[in-house]
């Protein structure tokens, strides 16, 4: 199933896999401004979100078996999850279906056994988060606002001059056993 993108780059022998590759990075470098339609930020987040999970390796110790899906929660922000519902359907990353779970305290995080947690602007003060503690559990940390990345957060979506910007955490990345690719890495602003 193909999802509607730009005919320069649509070819019916190409998987969406490359498709949402190729659109991430078409993100990554185009400004939002220049772009014929408007842009929901949130759908825009939604595919970098999804895409994460090419670029990040969890260790074998995250996964109950070879064919768990991957888990990501969402903390806060509706539109992201609702969007994000949309854009994994019936996809798969790494021979991994998605599932997707909204939480609301460190206990439904541990209990949705979460791979991904991307968590809205308010969450981390509301819900006393501790992202630190999160990354020992291999739980690759995604947030919006600010401060995330010196709270702890791994990758922070920055959304500045009508683009959307990731910046990584590299210290904060490597307090846990996850692995990032160089592709992601050249495509962030370390921090």
């Amino acid at each position: 199933m193909h999802k509607k993108l730009p005919d320069i780059i649509r070819s019916e022998n190409l998987s969406f896999g490359f498709y949402s590759i190729m659109l991430f990075a078409f993100f990554i470098v185009l400004p939002i401004k220049t772009m014929a339609q408007p842009v929901n930020v949130n759908a825009l987040k939604a595919v970098f979100l999804f895409n994460f999970a090419n670029f990040m390796e969890w260790p074998a110790s995250s996964f109950n078996d070879a064919n768990e899906p991957i888990r990501y929660c969402t903390m806060e922000n509706l539109r992201i999850h609702k969007n994000l519902l949309k854009v994994t359907h019936n996809e798969m990353v790494k021979g991994r279906e998605f599932r997707l779970f909204v939480v609301n305290s460190m206990s439904e995080i541990e209990k949705e056994q979460c791979h991904l947690l991307f968590i809205g602007n308010s969450s981390l003060e509301s819900h006393s988060i501790s992202l630190f503690a999160l990354a020992k559990k291999n739980i690759l940390t995604v947030g919006e606002s600010p401060d995330f990345l010196s709270m702890g957060g791994m990758l922070n979506l920055k959304h500045e001059n009508k683009r959307v910007k990731i910046e990584i955490g590299m210290d904060n990345v490597k307090n846990s056993q996850l692995g990032i690719s160089s592709k992601l890495l050249r495509l962030g602003i370390l921090k």
